[in-house]
């Protein structure tokens, strides 16, 4: 579920606030802040590992009939158990990834109640959940447990049939965008799609036929503007679905083209307002025990990642003669 810009055919309400919490077998309720992990939340439970319960109420507007309603998580560490009132509605592992879950129609009511039970294991295996040291933590682990809705959460309506997943893979130098959208099942619909500079001038529309619930398309770009830290130039891409000539859902999502080569190394301070601009791209930090950033070992871990989805990747050493050792050095791949 990244997270998409709203358009008029979806709305959306923040649940984010304070919810009722409560830690373990604890006998009452506290109340607790969404999103923040719960260890930032109570001095008591700073280095806690276990379960905690969220709860809050939520109520429908009545113009939101016939829509199809999902609660959509940022994230929720580790293991998340969700249910609407009293009734289990799905569940997630990844403490670093979105998702959502599509609340059933039966279950809804004109005023409702909202449950995550959410586990962040420790060292022992409990049931069929892993342990701590096997989840993928990355850096985040040196600075202690982080459990609990640690991003945001909304509720969200839009149509039964609507688009699920809009994926863009930018392709440069060609300047070529691969679009493949994830759509509901239904018949005669096909997908438009408009695509936007930096400064908002269309440069390119188009549209596809669905088939079997996904939309594949490849559109070419003319003069292409790459992103930099410098100049992180997005391009914005409107997908709308149609049924006929009936309008039923839009999604909005940005793509940058990156024109960096492996093996271009950018040294960029932490205070640098670059490490920004590298954050809204997708980065991997590899592990490489070769501290020269020039050597083989160094240039054969950066341009792995890119096969799995990373345009950034980030890592320090402490033998760089270039930069400080407080410095990182990010690898373009």
């Amino acid at each position: 579920m990244p997270r998409q810009s709203r358009t008029p055919l979806r709305t959306a309400i923040s649940l984010d606030g304070m919810w009722q919490f409560r830690f373990e077998k604890e006998a009452g309720w506290r109340q607790a802040k969404v999103p923040a992990p719960w260890q930032a939340c109570f001095d008591d439970l700073a280095v806690s590992f276990g379960e905690a319960t969220y709860q809050r109420a939520f109520s429908i507007p009545a113009g939101w009939g016939g829509k199809q309603v999902a609660l959509c998580f940022g994230a929720v560490s580790e293991f998340a158990v969700v249910s609407v009132n009293g009734l289990e509605i799905g569940s997630h592992e990844g403490g670093y990834l979105p998702f959502e879950i599509v609340i059933p129609e039966h279950v809804l009511k004109e005023d409702n109640v909202v449950e995550v039970i959410a586990t962040l294991p420790d060292a022992r295996r409990r049931g069929d959940h892993t342990d701590f040291a096997e989840i993928p933590h990355g850096k985040q682990s040196w600075y202690g447990p982080q459990g609990g809705i640690w991003q945001s959460v909304r509720l969200e309506a839009r149509n039964p049939l609507h688009i699920g997943t809009l994926r863009l893979d930018p392709i440069w130098p060609e300047g070529r965008l691969d679009i493949l959208a994830g759509v509901s099942e239904g018949s005669a619909l096909s997908l438009a799609f408009e695509i936007t500079s930096a400064d908002g001038t269309v440069v390119h529309t188009s549209s596809c036929a669905v088939d079997s619930g996904q939309g594949r398309h490849s559109v070419s770009l003319n003069d292409v503007e790459s992103w930099s830290p410098d100049a992180p130039i997005l391009y914005k891409v409107r997908a709308t679905l149609r049924a006929g000539d009936t309008v039923m859902d839009e999604r909005v999502s940005g793509s940058a083209f990156e024109s960096s080569k492996p093996g271009t190394a950018i040294y960029i301070l932490m205070a640098n307002h670059s490490i920004s601009a590298a954050r809204s791209t997708r980065i991997i930090i590899p592990m490489v025990s070769e501290p020269r950033p020039r050597s083989k070992c160094w240039k054969t871990s950066f341009a792995r990642p890119r096969p799995w989805g990373s345009t950034a990747c980030a890592a320090t050493s402490k033998c760089l003669t270039r930069a400080t050792t407080t410095s990182p050095i990010v690898w373009a791949c």
